[in-house]
């Protein structure tokens, strides 16, 4: 085991590593001033297909807390939680695949273009979470000190870390760490790609203004998460990983970017708690 002291040098040491590559790569992307077209394919449903998507993801998440609601706990308090969230999670990746084969006008399938391989998308996430690091760290410290401030104008509001966030810092079973990663890293990203922005911002953009979906879209993004302390960060990062889809057309970019983000931030979160808050 590392002792303490030195698991903050590496955590440290991994973390300035990462935020110097990406704001070199911010740099080179503002320099080269270079102008992506957007490649994602447009959505062609209409509003009842998308009441549909919505009244599905809905009713998905209600059956699911109900049923768990329902059956005694046989779990120990962190299992609950975790199998609870998985479950909602797993459950909206089956009906994305069955809405793949069966009814592909929920999420309006095909989500990707042709012109470009999954190569070059996974590639592109991998640069997008880079170029992203710096952005998001900078917003999420300013966003620390404004939730801060609110204190001093008499704004007592009870800013808390997502239940995730706060079980994986707490727990060290090991079974329970591997089902947290899975969460985080595999089955969130796949879903939630394909929920925001495969399947609302896509529609919204055929709809309205692309400035105003990208908006709504990344605040859905946030809210749902239901965290004030990360809601800025949050809604940030859906902006990117719209960009991101746009970038290449394939949804397989935000995913990777997506995985890669919250990948990043359970490494930081395992091996220095405290310098998580910060990050």
């Amino acid at each position: 085991m590392f002792e303490e002291g030195g698991l903050s040098k590496i955590v440290i040491i991994y973390f300035l590593s990462l935020l110097f590559v990406g704001v070199c790569l911010l740099i080179h992307e503002m320099r080269n001033k270079k102008k992506y077209p957007h490649h994602m394919r447009p959505s062609n449903i209409g509003w009842f297909d998308f009441g549909m998507l919505i009244w599905s993801l809905l009713t998905l998440a209600f059956i699911i807390q109900n049923v768990w609601a329902l059956i005694p706990s046989i779990l120990p308090y962190p299992w609950t939680q975790v199998s609870l969230g998985f479950s909602i999670q797993l459950a909206t990746l089956i009906l994305i695949i069955i809405s793949a084969k069966y009814y592909p006008r929920l999420f309006d399938f095909p989500v990707n273009i042709k012109q470009n391989s999954g190569s070059y998308a996974s590639t592109q996430g991998v640069l997008s979470f880079l170029i992203a690091l710096p952005i998001v760290w900078v917003v999420n410290l300013s966003w620390i000190g404004i939730t801060k401030l609110w204190k001093q104008f008499g704004i007592l509001i009870d800013l808390q870390q997502q239940e995730l966030v706060k079980l994986f810092a707490e727990s060290r079973s090991p079974l329970l760490l591997v089902a947290i990663i899975v969460f985080g890293v595999i089955i969130a990203p796949i879903t939630e790609e394909f929920i925001f922005r495969a399947g609302i911002y896509r529609f919204l953009k055929s709809k309205m203004n692309a400035l105003l979906a990208l908006t709504i879209s990344a605040f859905l993004f946030a809210w749902v998460h239901q965290n004030l302390l990360a809601f800025l960060p949050l809604f940030l990062l859906g902006l990117l990983l719209a960009r991101a889809y746009e970038k290449t057309g394939s949804i397989i970019t935000p995913i990777i970017f997506h995985s890669l983000f919250n990948a990043n931030s359970l490494v930081i979160l395992f091996m220095n708690p405290e310098f998580y808050l910060i990050t």
